[in-house]
C-alpha cells in the first residue's frame, strides 16, 4: 500500500534565530530583572543546556539529565575550574509534583548540588519569551525514555540550536541524516538492565548517564575553543527545522483532507446506487 509520511511542523515565523543582545531584552522585560542581574549573566558569557517540557511522568526523566549535567559539571570543575561557574541547566518546566511520577525539581537541585548551576523557568511562558530563551541557549538537551515527535526539539533547531538526545524513538530521525550525526549528538539508550516497566507495562529505555555527561563536556570543549562544530550542526539544525515550516506542512494535510473527502463522497455515492 502507498504510504504518506507527513511530519508535524513548526512556526518559523515564531521561532527563529534573533541576536542575543534582543534575546537578554525580552527576558529581561519579561521576568523584571534588573539591569545589573542580566548584565551579570552576560558576562559570564555562559554555556547554557537547555531543556523544554512538563514534569508530570516518569517518561521525560528529567532528574537523569540533572544527574547528566552533575556529573558533567564535576569534569568541568576539576578539568577547567575558571569556568564552573559558567555553566548552566536552563529548565522550563514545572516544579512542584503533580502526579506521583513526577518530581520536586528545587528538591533534586539541592541534593545535586546545583543550586547555583541551575535556572527554572516554572511557569509557561509567551512564545516570544520562549524562543528568547532557546537563543541564549548553547544546545537543547533532553533525557527522555521517548518521543513520538518532540516540538520543543524543532522549535530550539528553528532557533539554529543543536541538540543531545537519547539514541531512542523520534530523536533519531531529528539528529542523524546520511547516516551521520549532522544536526546533533547522540546519547547511548536503551541498556536493557535499566528498562522501566511502567503501569501500562511498557518498556522505556533509559539514557546512559555517562554518556550523557561525555558528551555534554564534548559540546562544552567545542565551545571554548572556538565552537566549529556546534556552529556547524547548528547551520544544518536550521535548515532542517525550516524544512517542517508550518507553511510547507500544513497543505499537506490540506490536500489529504481534500482526498479523504473525494474517495468519502465516491463510497456515499456508490452506496446510494446500490440503495436504488
Amino acid at each position: 500500500k502507498d504510504i504518506t509520511f507527513i511530519p508535524h511542523f513548526v512556526d518559523t515565523k515564531v521561532f527563529r534565530p534573533i541576536d542575543k543582545e534582543e534575546a537578554w531584552k525580552i527576558i529581561e522585560e519579561h521576568f523584571n530583572f534588573t539591569k545589573e542581574k542580566i548584565e551579570k549573566i552576560k558576562e559570564r558569557d555562559p554555556f547554557i543546556v537547555n531543556f523544554v517540557g512538563e514534569n508530570l511522568s516518569e517518561r521525560k526523566d528529567i532528574p537523569r539529565l540533572m544527574r547528566a549535567f552533575k556529573k558533567f559539571l564535576n569534569m568541568v570543575s576539576v578539568r577547567h575550574p575558571k569556568y564552573k561557574d559558567r555553566v548552566f541547566l536552563q529548565l522550563r518546566t514545572n516544579v512542584v509534583p503533580v502526579s506521583g511520577t513526577s518530581f520536586d525539581i528545587y528538591l533534586l537541585a539541592k541534593k545535586l548540588g546545583l543550586d547555583n548551576n541551575i535556572i527554572v523557568i516554572a511557569n509557561k511562558v509567551p512564545k516570544h519569551v520562549l524562543n528568547a530563551l532557546y537563543n541564549v541557549s548553547t544546545v537543547y538537551a533532553s533525557a527522555s525514555r521517548g518521543e513520538g515527535f518532540g516540538i520543543p526539539i524543532i522549535e530550539s533547531m528553528a532557533t539554529g540550536k543543536p541538540a543531545i538526545l537519547p539514541d531512542n524513538s523520534a530523536h533519531r530521525e531529528h539528529i542523524v541524516a546520511y547516516g551521520k550525526e549532522l544536526r546533533g549528538w547522540l546519547v547511548k539508550s536503551n541498556n536493557e538492565a535499566e528498562v522501566l516497566w511502567t503501569d501500562s507495562l511498557q518498556a522505556y529505555p533509559v539514557v546512559d548517564v555517562n554518556d550523557f555527561a561525555n558528551k555534554l563536556y564534548k559540546v562544552f570543549l567545542d565551545w571554548i575553543n572556538g565552537g566549529q562544530e556546534i556552529e556547524a550542526k547548528s547551520k544544518n539544525a536550521l535548515y532542517y527545522a525550516e524544512s517542517l515550516d508550518k507553511e510547507k506542512i500544513l497543505p499537506q494535510f490540506d490536500l489529504l483532507f481534500k482526498r479523504l473527502m473525494y474517495i468519502w463522497d465516491l463510497e456515499e455515492k456508490e452506496k446510494g446506487q446500490k440503495q436504488n
